[in-house]
């Protein structure tokens, strides 16, 4: 067999050097520019892009304090461990200044980071409980782009040798709420009834006919579907087909950019249906869209998540159910399909958007049907 001739077996070069400016801050600038656009070549949500950027920007922001002392070429694990202890005590004085975190905590934090004997590479600091999620998150949108950085530049230079000597982030297990089956049919039974019985509240509510179906239909795919706020309030008109005994939702703006498809009896949210598909009268338009009564017409954007989430916690408090958010309505669809209904766990972490490991660990693990 004859050999081709005139091989270049040299490996393709990486496409951008370590540094082309001069600051460290600079050039971790520039690097995250770069990172964020292959971020959204990937087609991640927009949520997503929108936390990657905004850690990388927190790195930036640590990394111009030591623009004088430090090359791109010098950063080190202490440096890294540096900046999510920094980061740490960053959220942590804003607690404090607003009472949210007790001074003993925050005056430890302060300690520790003026100690410079912490183990090695700086990697044994406290982590309070209550942010271990967030630098736990930090922490691997770092290690991302520094991973990312590793492949890309020139001159070879490799930051994931680092990565064993960062600090330890782990998150404790933690009894999560969750609406029982009994406070979800609860919930369930006031939303169906809501656009007539809304006035009869004592404080009576801010609220209209409109708006009145359109809060209380979201709340119902909250407690049908198991969706996540984000993706609930992107639901649109044409995302939703009318079959004869239920309706198909698209969840179209599903975590990571995935789509699936959730199935709800008709029965529960026909009327809701009706209602809002004749008053917002087109298939582009949000069934979450703003509602404005001086024109008496919903408008083409989306409703902000916070306004829902406010509306979900009053009903929480109207019918005297003592919990709060709305990821305790989805973990309450988790427990009610699984211990209640009979279902496979793989058919509810599917229907979640989520794999069985993450439902069994944060949405079943610890529920139990109430004996109310």
């Amino acid at each position: 067999m004859e050999l081709m001739r005139e091989i270049d077996f040299g490996d393709d070069v990486a496409e951008f050097h370590l540094c082309d400016k001069n600051l460290l801050s600079e050039n971790v600038e520039l690097w995250k520019e770069r990172y964020i656009k292959k971020v959204e070549s990937e087609k991640r949500s927009l949520k997503s892009i929108k936390t990657y950027e905004f850690a990388i920007d927190t790195f930036v922001e640590f990394c111009r304090k030591y623009d004088k002392k430090v090359s791109m070429q010098e950063l080190t694990a202490r440096f890294l461990n540096r900046y999510i202890m920094w980061y740490q005590l960053k959220i942590a004085e804003n607690d404090h200044a607003k009472r949210k975190l007790k001074k003993r905590d925050y005056e430890l934090l302060k300690e520790e980071w003026n100690n410079r004997n912490l183990g090695l590479n700086d990697s044994n600091f406290t982590i309070l409980e209550k942010y271990e999620n967030t630098l736990s998150h930090r922490q691997n949108v770092l290690k991302m782009f520094m991973k990312y950085i590793t492949q890309s530049n020139r001159e070879l230079h490799d930051y994931t040798k680092l990565f064993p000597q960062l600090s330890k982030i782990t998150i404790k297990e933690k009894m999560t709420k969750y609406l029982s089956p009994n406070e979800l049919s609860k919930v369930i039974i006031e939303m169906m009834e809501w656009p007539n019985t809304y006035k009869s509240y004592g404080r009576k509510p801010k609220s209209s006919e409109a708006v009145a179906h359109r809060d209380s239909f979201l709340m119902l795919l909250y407690c049908l579907t198991g969706a996540r706020t984000e993706e609930i309030v992107l639901v649109k008109l044409s995302d939703i087909d009318e079959l004869k005994t239920k309706y198909v939702v698209r969840i179209m703006n599903g975590k990571g950019g995935k789509r699936r498809i959730v199935e709800v009896p008709k029965k529960y949210i026909k009327k809701h249906h009706d209602y809002l598909v004749n008053a917002i009268n087109d298939k582009d338009y949000y069934f979450s869209a703003p509602y404005d009564r001086k024109t008496k017409t919903f408008k083409e954007t989306s409703l902000d998540p916070n306004r829902i989430r406010r509306f979900a916690n009053f009903i929480f408090q109207y019918l005297g159910i003592k919990k709060s958010g709305l990821h305790s309505v989805r973990r309450g669809f988790a427990t009610k399909k699984i211990l209640e209904d009979g279902m496979d766990i793989s058919t509810v972490a599917k229907i979640l958007g989520n794999t069985v490991d993450i439902v069994d660990k944060h949405y079943f693990k610890y529920a139990r049907i109430e004996n109310e």
